[in-house]
């Protein structure tokens, strides 16, 4: 972090390992109560560079007396360049990707053999064996430009920025005029290059520019923050970005468990109707909703059905829906709602058509057959009435047609009526005349 705000800390520290280390390592070897002394030195020099980084296949593109250095085996660097050395894949799977276990430079013992070399380097060489300037080029449309130009004289003086904050340019530092640079609207002259395809593409031209070295200020110690003369710009967001200010909480619909079962009917009578739900479920009368119908009916009739789809009795559920569109009363399971589709079939009681399982007229071969006595009723459960139940026998005991009572309240007694028959195929017992059940209470 250090290099990111303060600048390059040391530029002969390295670190001496081919591997990162962990964070453990580095948290055991960072002592707080002493910070770390690093010595700025200075950087290599562009061969010194080269030699510390290239291969010695690469050696052609040093000068010669220094790629002496790395191609003869009696160098006294020649440990640098080693012909054979390891290779750790590290858990890759080719060679490219492994890491190359080769010995670290030693700055001094680089230094030292290159110094007796270099004086036999050309002058060309050991201008690219230097340290230059920065040059910074503007063109003539940029704001420092024309201040440039001016500071070039006569007598040609430092264009010094102070502040970033002086001009649209925003930068600061020492602008110094370039000897021998061309200014805008002089005529360029190509350096020379040693290629003749190369000469012949290139051409004098004019140049737009201004050219001059560049200096950055003193360092000074880094501190964050927004620099003098800031003008923040508006804020985009708008009143739809705010955050909501009430706090509403939409809690989750839970499903209660459902009602009991009423009690069996009179005797073997069908069974009593599903209980009428323990607690509320939740269906409401859409608003609206004015037609004369029996609300609690419809309720108990709601309860029933969703107590038969707890116990997967679907069948069931889908009779009890169908009684109801009868009625004229439908149910929207999503909303929880229900409502009167039709006045006319509304105006009574929501009840059952009569005889879902009982036809109209008995068989032309099989007259009905007289019923039998009532037998001792058995109380129903708290549920509604029992349904009715038709069974089909072969042999002695013949068809039996059992309907279980009760009315608009608690479960009643449920009557039983018997059947007999010769021993022929009855395909259904007529139900005994009456008026059909009514459904029994909440149970």
């Amino acid at each position: 972090m250090r290099y990111y705000y303060d600048g390059c800390a040391s530029w002969k520290w390295f670190y001496p390992y081919h591997y990162a280390p962990f964070a453990a390592d580095l948290a055991a070897a960072i002592d707080p109560g002493q910070p770390a002394d690093f010595e700025l030195a200075r950087p290599f020099r562009p061969f010194e560079q080269l030699m510390g980084v290239l291969p010695p296949r690469s050696a052609h593109a040093l000068p010669e007396p220094l790629a002496q250095l790395m191609t003869d085996p009696g160098s006294e660097i020649a440990d640098f360049y080693p012909e054979d050395f390891a290779l750790d894949l590290n858990g890759k799977k080719f060679l490219w990707q492994a890491v190359v276990l080769l010995p670290f430079i030693d700055e001094a013992r680089l230094v030292d053999a290159m110094g007796e070399r270099l004086r036999k380097l050309s002058g060309d060489e050991r201008r690219r064996n230097s340290v230059g300037e920065p040059v910074l080029f503007l063109s003539d449309a940029h704001p420092l430009c024309a201040p440039l130009v001016a500071s070039y004289g006569p007598p040609p003086a430092p264009l010094v920025l102070t502040s970033c904050t002086e001009h649209s340019a925003s930068v600061a530092g020492t602008l110094t005029p370039l000897p021998g640079a061309p200014l805008p609207g002089g005529l360029c002259e190509p350096p020379p290059f040693c290629g003749i395809e190369v000469a012949k593409a290139l051409r004098p031209f004019t140049t737009s520019a201004a050219g001059a070295t560049f200096t950055l200020p003193p360092p000074a110690k880094h501190v964050p923050q927004l620099l003098p003369g800031l003008v923040p710009p508006s804020p985009l967001l708008g009143a739809c970005d705010a955050p909501c200010e009430s706090k509403r909480y939409v809690r989750a619909r839970g499903r209660g468990p459902p009602g009991g079962y009423g009690g069996k009917g009179g005797g073997k009578g069908g069974f009593g109707g599903h209980g009428g739900g323990g607690r509320d479920l939740g269906y409401r009368r859409l608003e609206g909703d004015r037609a004369p119908v029996d609300e609690q009916a419809v309720l108990d009739a709601i309860a029933r059905r969703a107590a038969a789809r707890q116990a997967r009795e679907f069948q069931a559920a889908d009779q009890i829906r169908a009684q109801l569109l009868a009625g004229g009363v439908e149910v929207d399971d999503r909303t929880k709602t229900w409502c009167v589709r039709d006045a006319r079939l509304a105006a009574g009681p929501v009840s059952p058509p009569p005889g879902y399982y009982s036809p109209s007229s008995a068989s032309p071969s099989s007259p009905p057959h007289p019923y039998a006595g009532r037998s001792p009723p058995h109380p129903g459960g708290g549920g509604g009435g029992g349904r009715e139940n038709t069974h089909v026998r072969f042999g002695g005991e013949g068809g039996r047609h059992d309907r279980g009572g009760g009315g608009a309240g608690g479960g009643g007694p449920g009557p039983v009526r018997h059947g007999r028959s010769d021993g022929r195929h009855q395909p259904y017992a007529r139900p005994p005349p009456g008026p059909p059940p009514g459904y029994g209470g909440g149970g």
